[in-house]
């Protein structure tokens, strides 16, 4: 299961237990690293959040996930595909 479908796909306690470190997993992450991560750069991520939340309001968007890539919104977990698709249109490769 991805993430995002972990996080508004209805799954129950999804932020308790090992929910997290399995998505993490699937998206070949290691969940240890990431919580380091969050510890280490709480500041620097928070701001970053914050930033974020400025401009999607800046933007007229309201909620989350939102998604824009070239100027066109892609709201709700429903339309990642769509956003990913789109990106691909436009020379979008997976990382290696």
């Amino acid at each position: 299961m991805k993430l995002a479908q972990l996080v508004w796909g209805g799954a129950v306690d999804w932020h308790l237990g090992d929910h997290l470190a399995g998505a993490a997993t699937r998206a070949e992450l290691d969940m240890t690293d990431l919580d380091a991560e969050a510890e280490r750069d709480a500041d620097t991520l928070d701001a970053e959040v914050a930033a974020n939340q400025e401009a999607l309001e800046a933007a007229g968007h309201w909620g989350v996930p939102t998604l824009v890539f070239n100027d066109e919104p892609f709201f709700g977990q429903d339309r990642i595909d769509l956003a990913m698709w789109r990106m691909e249109q436009a020379g979008l490769e997976k990382r290696a």
